[in-house]
C-alpha cells in the first residue's frame, strides 16, 4: 500500500506540474455565477501544490527506506520523475525569460481579440470624422462631413446607395485609399455615370466608391471581407500602396499587430490571458510571423505593411474577390517626383513608392489578374496636370476641405482619366475566360 501511495504522490506531483502553466496564465481567474462575480488571484500559491506532493513523496520514501527510485517497483515512478525533472528545468528557463523581459521592459504588441459577432470599438481615431473600429483600426463615420461631403450610411464618401442589388445587374466596387475616396465626384462616381451611359454588356451597371482615407491594403482586404456578402460585387478594383509604405503606427510594428482578430468567446478569453504574459506574447508574435512568412531583418524599415506582406495581402485580396464570385482588377499608384513627406515616410520615398508599384505588377502577373497600370500610364509630363500639390493625389485634393458643391466639368482631369481607364479595362474584361467563368456560375445568393 505504501508503494501504491508513493506512485500516487509521484503522479499528483507530475499532474500539478503539467497544470502549472494553465494556472499561471489564468491568474487572476474570473468566475461568474449568475449575479456573483469572483476574481481569484493565485500569486505564488500554485507552486505550493507540487512542492507538497514532492515533500510527501520524499517523506514516504524515507519511511519505506526506498532511496533508489527503481526500488519502489512501481512501474511508472521512475518515468514520472524523469518527466517531472525535465519540466522543472523547462519552467526555470521560462521563468528566467519572463523575468528578463520584465526587467528589460520588453512587451510585444500582438493583435487584440474581438468576440465574433460583437461590434466592439477600437481606439484609433485619425480625424474627427472617423470612428474607431477594432478590425479596421478606423472607419468613416456615417453622417460626418469629410472634405465637403457627407459620408453615406454605408460609411463611404459617396452618395447614398441601395445595398440590395438589382436582379441581373453588374456591380463594381472601387476599393482604395484617399486617392479613391477623394473628389466630388470621385472617380468611382464618374465611372458609375459612364457605365450607365455606355454599359459594357446589356445588363445595368453601377459603381460604388469604397475608398477610405488612410487605408492600406490590409485594411482594404478586411473591409472587403466584411462587406462582400452584403454588397455582392461582380468586379472589384484594388488600388492601394500609398499608405502601406508609410511608417508604422508605433514606429516598430506593422499595422497587422494592431488589428483585432475575430474569435469565439472561449478562444478570445484564453488568447487575452496568454498575450498578457510577455513571453507568450513574444512566442505568439514569432509564430504569427513564421506562419505568414514575412521576413524582417535587422535594419528593415518599420512600414505599416512591409513589402513582403504587401505582396501576400494583394494575393489574398485577389483570392478573396474570386471566392466571392467577382473579377479583381489591380491598380498601380502613380506619382510625381516626391519630396520627403515628413516623419510618416521612410527612406528614399520615390524608390520605395516604385517598389510597391512593381509588387502590384508582379502579383497581377503571378495571379493572372487584369492590371490597370496607372503608374505607367501617368508617367509622362503630359499627365502632370492630373496631380495635386502633394504629387500623389489628384486634381483638387489639397483644397477639397473647403468645397461646397460638385466640381465643374473638366475640373478633375485626373479622376476623369482614371474613370475612363477603368471603363476601358472593364470593356476589355468582358468576354475573357475569367469573366465568362464568373458569369456562367449564375446569380449568387446574398449571405
Amino acid at each position: 500500500m505504501g508503494r501504491l501511495g508513493l506512485g500516487l504522490l509521484d503522479g499528483l506531483f507530475l499532474l500539478t506540474l503539467l497544470l502549472l502553466p494553465a494556472v499561471w496564465i489564468l491568474d487572476p481567474l474570473q468566475v461568474t455565477l449568475g449575479p456573483l462575480h469572483l476574481s481569484i488571484h493565485w500569486g505564488w500559491k500554485p507552486v505550493l501544490a507540487p512542492a507538497l506532493f514532492l515533500i510527501g513523496g520524499w517523506g514516504l520514501r524515507r519511511v519505506l527506506r526506498a532511496q533508489d527510485l527503481a526500488s519502489t517497483r512501481w512501474g511508472g515512478s521512475k518515468a514520472l520523475w524523469c518527466v517531472s525533472i525535465n519540466l522543472l528545468v523547462f519552467y526555470l528557463g521560462w521563468a528566467a525569460l519572463e523575468t528578463w523581459l520584465m526587467v528589460k521592459g520588453i512587451n510585444t504588441h500582438v493583435p487584440p481579440a474581438l468576440l465574433a459577432g460583437r461590434n466592439a470599438q477600437g481606439d484609433i481615431v485619425i480625424q474627427p470624422n472617423t470612428e474607431p473600429d477594432p478590425e479596421l483600426l478606423w472607419r468613416l463615420k456615417p453622417g460626418a462631413v469629410l472634405a465637403g461631403r457627407v459620408v453615406n450610411q454605408l460609411g463611404f464618401r459617396d452618395r447614398e446607395r441601395e445595398v440590395a442589388k438589382r436582379p441581373d445587374s453588374i456591380r463594381v466596387l472601387c476599393m482604395g485609399d484617399s486617392a479613391t475616396a477623394q473628389g466630388w465626384p470621385s472617380y468611382a462616381e464618374l465611372l458609375d455615370e459612364s457605365l450607365q451611359r455606355e454599359p459594357p454588356t446589356a445588363q445595368a451597371w453601377e459603381a460604388f466608391n469604397l475608398g477610405v482615407y488612410g487605408y492600406n491594403s490590409l485594411q482594404g482586404l478586411r473591409l472587403f471581407q466584411k462587406t462582400a456578402a452584403i454588397l455582392r460585387p461582380d468586379v472589384v478594383t484594388i488600388a492601394f500602396g500609398r499608405n502601406d509604405l508609410m511608417k508604422s503606427l508605433n514606429g516598430r510594428q506593422p499595422d497587422r499587430d494592431f488589428m483585432a482578430l475575430s474569435m469565439a468567446p472561449a478562444m478570445a478569453a484564453v488568447y487575452e490571458k496568454m498575450v498578457a504574459r510577455r513571453s507568450l506574447a513574444l512566442l505568439i508574435h514569432a509564430l504569427q510571423k513564421a506562419r505568414e512568412g514575412f521576413s524582417r531583418h535587422k535594419g528593415d524599415l518599420p512600414f505599416r505593411v512591409p513589402p513582403d506582406e504587401y505582396r501576400a495581402v494583394l494575393a489574398e485580396f485577389v483570392a478573396a474577390v474570386r471566392a466571392a464570385g467577382a473579377v479583381p482588377i489591380l491598380v498601380t499608384a502613380p506619382r510625381r517626383d516626391l519630396r520627403p513627406l515628413g516623419s510618416n515616410v521612410l527612406g528614399d520615398v520615390n524608390r520605395i513608392y516604385d517598389q510597391y508599384a512593381d509588387i502590384t505588377r508582379q502579383v497581377a502577373h503571378d495571379q493572372q489578374v487584369d492590371l490597370l497600370d496607372l503608374a505607367a500610364l501617368f508617367a509622362g509630363p503630359a499627365c502632370d496636370h492630373y496631380f495635386s500639390f502633394d504629387q500623389i493625389h489628384f486634381d483638387l485634393y489639397t483644397t477639397e476641405i473647403g468645397v461646397t458643391g460638385p466640381a465643374a466639368p473638366g475640373a478633375e482631369p485626373g479622376l476623369e482619366r482614371i474613370a475612363s481607364e477603368i471603363h476601358k479595362t472593364l470593356r476589355g474584361s468582358v468576354g475573357t475566360k475569367e469573366w465568362t467563368q464568373r458569369r456562367s456560375a449564375g446569380p449568387r445568393q446574398a449571405a
